[in-house]
């Protein structure tokens, strides 16, 4: 064993309480990485890139992207550097957009994880902004779209609903779109990163990147991520993300649209107390979208590559121009 890994073991012995449990998690990260799909999409960026510049009265440890700054991310495995552009409201975005809506234009919010945010892809190539320029191809010229992204990586829903509530709603938008995995529901996004910020403190700067399973991966994010699931069952932390989601349907009364990334994955009560949520809700709906293929759609860490966004930008496109989700208003045919 390395020396670094034996003080990453001894840090987390003093740090637990249950010091005995979580030693033998963090002995068998590694194999439990394999077999648990969901760690694969543990964010990677480091905690110094998240701001609580904006506080919220909900979650003591929300965060969100530092505000007008250029990050730059290459993981040791991917063959390319990603940028991305925050801007002046902490939205991974080409422009800053104007509170103000100009006549003529349609706005969209997209809600989600490190897959709206797009992680590990340059920003003008994540699908929200390939999506906004879908719409504006032409096909409605008698109207402008804007499409702003407010995916943050490890989000869960409650924290998604926090950012939409503190920094998306003044935007009025006229559509909601919330593209979620079925890990949205199983982790709890606060916890995680209260458990991570007291790793952080006790590793060292040379220690937060280690190799698991071959892949460069932010030590105490993982490490937050195995301990904070295993605290709560699973089924009491899906229902605590589906009181979120209903107090989110209660503040927000517009047209949304929910994108389910690979049902096959979604644990049955998730995907049933979802679907139980919208079912009075004339103006939402659910769109089952068929998975990303592993070939080109999908990078080695299982977030979708360039290719991938394209074909998700193009998959919600093509939804938008065959269903209404609100008599009278919506997207042009």
């Amino acid at each position: 064993m390395s020396v670094a890994i034996k003080r990453i073991i001894l840090g987390i012995v003093v740090l637990a309480e249950a010091g005995a449990v979580l030693v033998l998690g963090i002995l068998l990260l590694q194999a439990l990485q394999k077999k648990n799909n969901s760690m694969r999409y543990a964010a990677r960026l480091p905690r110094h890139l998240y701001s609580t510049r904006i506080t919220s009265d909900r979650f003591p440890h929300y965060f969100e992207p530092e505000i007008n700054a250029i990050i730059n991310d290459q993981p040791d495995w991917l063959d390319y550097e990603a940028s991305y552009s925050i801007n002046a409201d902490s939205f991974n975005e080409r422009d800053d957009y104007s509170v103000t809506k100009a006549p003529g234009t349609f706005r969209i919010i997209t809600l989600g994880d490190s897959f709206t945010y797009g992680l590990l892809v340059n920003t003008y190539e994540n699908y929200s902004e390939r999506l906004e320029d879908k719409l504006n191809d032409g096909r409605c010229p008698e109207t402008h779209y804007d499409v702003i992204n407010l995916g943050v990586p490890a989000y869960d829903v409650g924290f998604a609903a926090e950012r939409f509530k503190l920094r998306g709603q003044k935007y009025n938008p006229d559509l909601v779109i919330w593209f979620m995995n079925f890990f949205t529901f199983l982790i709890d996004a606060d916890r995680k990163m209260e458990l991570e910020t007291e790793y952080l403190a006790k590793i060292q700067d040379s220690d937060l990147w280690q190799k698991i399973n071959g892949r460069e991966t932010y030590y105490p994010g993982q490490l937050a991520w195995i301990q904070h699931v295993g605290e709560v069952p699973e089924e009491m932390r899906i229902m605590k993300q589906v009181a979120y989601f209903r107090e989110f349907l209660d503040s927000y009364q517009g047209p949304l649209l929910i994108v389910v990334n690979d049902v096959s994955l979604w644990r049955p009560l998730a995907k049933n107390s979802l679907e139980q949520a919208l079912l009075y809700r004339d103006n939402a709906g659910i769109y089952p979208m068929d998975p990303l293929k592993s070939e080109g759609e999908l990078l080695a860490d299982g977030h979708p590559s360039v290719a991938g966004h394209k074909k998700i930008a193009e998959n919600i496109y093509t939804y938008l121009y065959s269903h209404q989700l609100d008599a009278g208003k919506g997207v042009c045919r």
